[in-house]
């Protein structure tokens, strides 16, 4: 199971964090592509055809479908409870050389 936010709504970004829980299940990059990064992306644009977003939304379906019970997508208020408390610092450090 893999839990967050997918990256950055990117299809092939999305396929690498799949492939790496579980290798294989999406197929390779290619296939990945062919099947559902390209119909999904062609029926996105303002001027895509009817063919191109019933085909879009087909293969979303697909997709969600297929990653059922795997990825549990989460909000950042959703697992804040769930994590410590942000802690930032600035280390010292001299300037270098001249630029």
């Amino acid at each position: 199971m893999i839990t967050g936010s997918p990256l950055q709504n990117n299809l092939m970004e999305y396929h690498t964090m799949v492939e790496f829980a579980r290798q294989g299940m999406l197929g390779t990059r290619r296939e990945f592509a062919n099947s559902f990064e390209n119909p999904i992306r062609n029926g996105q644009h303002c001027d895509s055809t009817d063919a191109d977003v019933r085909l879009m939304k087909a293969q979303s379906c697909v997709l969600h479908q297929m990653l059922k019970g795997m990825v549990h997508r989460r909000g950042f208020e959703g697992l804040q409870k769930d994590r410590p408390p942000k802690q930032e610092s600035v280390p010292p450090a001299r300037p270098t050389g001249s630029c």
